[in-house]
């Protein structure tokens, strides 16, 4: 488990939600806006350059004046026992190896695929409430982390609902897909995964219900109908189907087999895949999230010997995260493969 250092360690920042700075367990009063902002880019970003701090903070001054400014906000800072922690040289700003923040526990988390620790620790959009005069470049930094950090953090929580699901705690599992559509009810990958869990959970007429209320929504924002995968699994909780040989599964087996209706409407990208594969060439499929891309590439895959390599947004802050990660599903897939624990570690 990803863990905040206990009080009583070092320098912790909170950075999700509204800040918080403790030194030793106690809270401090940093009551300056833009050492809050410079303690927050340090933890998040590692060391930086005195120029790019200086416009990041202080944007709309010329270059002197911003790192003129820089260098009394680092002369002074306030409280004074925050000085020990921040340190820099004539080129360069960082923090101790003292100092700790939820931010950079929450990506260790994603990406060792601890999702309930992850979940656990994102308490809001990051820096919450900061407001700073003369930095624009800091906000444009401030809101696209805050996006790929809440992208993150909807990640988390669907691999904790797939967790929860693997160990037959379906309406936990439930609860987590439904805080996905709570954030957004467009996400249609989640919407099925309700509709589903509702329906083992032999909650048919709110799985149905739900998903009306979805095609409705789906119509009037965006002028599309419901995907292929969606109507298919309506259907079938309308027949029972599949959905009642599952609920007889579930009675003795722990972990329930997730549904997965037939891909209609692909053949021409698994197509074009296909040709792009036997060319050796490199493919690119993009889209907006719950539109397929991910079950695209598991049918195109499925017969085929391949590494799976799957980047994260925490992936940056955490040195070959992702050549672990694909490296744990090989073993995975292949548990006849004995590693010695120190190889494994």
């Amino acid at each position: 488990m990803h863990q905040v250092p206990a009080a009583g360690v070092g320098l912790e920042l909170r950075l999700f939600g509204r800040p918080e700075v403790r030194l030793d367990g106690t809270v401090l009063n940093v009551a300056v806006q833009k050492l809050l902002a410079l303690l927050g880019y340090l933890a998040v970003e590692g060391a930086s350059s005195r120029s790019q701090l200086a416009g990041l903070l202080w944007t709309e001054l010329d270059e002197s004046s911003a790192r003129r400014n820089l260098r009394q906000r680092l002369y002074r800072i306030a409280p004074a026992a925050l000085e020990e922690f921040v340190i820099a040289d004539a080129r360069s700003v960082w923090l101790t190896v003292q100092t700790s923040s939820d931010v950079t526990a929450f990506e260790s988390a994603l990406a060792s695929e601890d999702f309930e620790a992850a979940v656990a620790l994102y308490a809001g959009p990051l820096l919450e409430g900061l407001q700073l005069t003369e930095a624009s470049g800091f906000h444009e930094w401030l809101d696209a982390k805050r996006d790929a950090l809440e992208r993150a953090n909807c990640q988390a929580v669907a691999g904790w609902a797939g967790q929860l699901e693997g160990r037959g705690h379906l309406r936990e599992a439930l609860h987590q897909h439904l805080r996905l559509i709570a954030l957004n009810p467009l996400l249609e990958a989640h919407q099925r995964q309700v509709m589903r869990l509702r329906a083992v959970l032999g909650e048919r007429t709110e799985a149905l219900s739900g998903f009306e209320r979805f095609k409705v929504l789906l119509s009037s924002d965006l002028g599309l109908e419901a995907m292929p995968e969606t109507l298919l699994l309506a259907a079938d909780i309308r027949g029972s189907g599949v959905l009642e040989r599952s609920i007889r599964q579930q009675k003795t087996v722990p972990a329930l087999p997730a549904l997965s209706a037939p891909m209609v409407g692909r053949e021409d990208a698994l197509q074009r895949l296909e040709t792009a594969w036997s060319a050796g060439q490199i493919v690119f499929v993009s889209g907006e999230p719950g539109v397929g891309k991910s079950r695209l590439l598991t049918e195109f895959t499925a017969l085929k010997t391949v590494l799976y390599a799957q980047g994260r947004a925490g992936d940056a802050g955490m040195p070959f995260s992702t050549q672990v990660r694909s490296l744990r599903r090989l073993l995975e897939a292949n548990p006849s493969v004995r590693l010695p624990r120190w190889v494994r570690q």
